[in-house]
């Protein structure tokens, strides 16, 4: 577990420019290769969970993560853009299936999904996981699992809705940050959490999906991806208040402006605090610091 949190937070922010081809690989590459040999496609595929070795190791890894983050009562699994075209050749994969009654990939991908929900539940925590399941399948997706609505792809959050999911708003539109797609703090200001968005021509939210006010939307999020430790605090900086006053104050009405304002306000407290504040060996200034975090532009503040 040491050496999977090592790696975890050696790449978190290591994804940005030449280095984006790893990121797309998959976000599982390092824990696959750690756990099971290169083999199918020149990838290392997703460990299976048929054999009781692997059963053993994931109910490992969740407790070691539950003694890890004691105080949250959730566990995140993921379970988004699984790669199951590679499950789909293994041998030892389809006996498993043949086993089981799973006539595809994508059925053991929901029975995947279930079983480790049941491993987390045992450690009295409640599962989150992304929106990458269908609605339909030869096995049922309970309900006690909070989703994260993001894509709109595998199911749209107004059927997620309607089959009594608890959901979370991570609208690809306005709320990802990445290198080249992000959105002004005007327009993440104008959006609410029961609207989805999208900007690919693909989806269904490209054209916006508003739902009426529900308590199974718990809040929302927003996603920095693909981006060096220099750029996210920049980056966040004024897009991430726009989110959190919309999550928090839905029903303020006092406009774009009035929040620019305030925000404006604040900015320079931030800059002040960062550069004099002692760092954790009671030294000050913290110059590292200020250079990761210098006041936000007006030009960033537009991009």
């Amino acid at each position: 577990m040491k050496r999977h949190l090592a790696f975890v937070v050696s790449r978190c922010d290591d994804r940005s420019g030449a280095r984006n081809a790893r990121a797309r690989r998959g976000h599982g590459v390092g824990g696959a290769r750690a756990l099971r040999p290169r083999g199918l496609g020149g990838e290392p595929p997703a460990p299976s969970h048929g054999t009781g070795a692997r059963r053993r190791s994931t109910r490992r890894l969740i407790g070691e993560m539950v003694d890890v983050f004691r105080s949250s009562p959730f566990v995140h699994i993921g379970g988004d853009e699984v790669r199951l075209t590679l499950l789909d050749k293994d041998p030892e994969v389809r006996d498993f299936m043949e086993r089981n009654g799973l006539s595809s990939v994508e059925h053991l991908y929901r029975f995947f999904l279930v079983r480790i929900n049941d491993i987390v539940k045992r450690h009295d925590k409640k599962t989150i996981v992304w929106e990458g399941f269908r609605r339909q399948g030869e096995v049922e997706i309970p309900r006690d699992m909070t989703v994260m609505a993001w894509e709109t792809m595998y199911q749209l959050p107004q059927e997620l809705l309607a089959d009594s999911n608890t959901i979370i708003n991570v609208s690809w539109k306005p709320l990802y940050v990445v290198r080249d797609r992000r959105w002004t703090p005007e327009t993440i200001y104008g959006w609410n959490m029961f609207r989805w968005e999208n900007w690919w021509e693909r989806a269904p939210s490209v054209v916006p999906i508003q739902l009426e006010a529900s308590d199974q939307i718990i809040g929302g999020q927003m996603c920095a991806w693909e981006q060096t430790e220099v750029m996210e605090i920049p980056s966040l900086r004024r897009r991430l208040p726009a989110m959190s006053e919309r999550l928090w104050a839905p029903a303020l009405e006092r406009g774009f402006a009035d929040f620019e304002r305030r925000v404006s306000s604040r900015d320079g407290v931030w800059s002040r605090s960062d550069s004099a504040a002692p760092n954790s060996f009671g030294r000050s200034p913290r110059p590292a610091v200020r250079a990761l975090r210098p006041p936000i532009s007006r030009t960033d503040l537009v991009r």
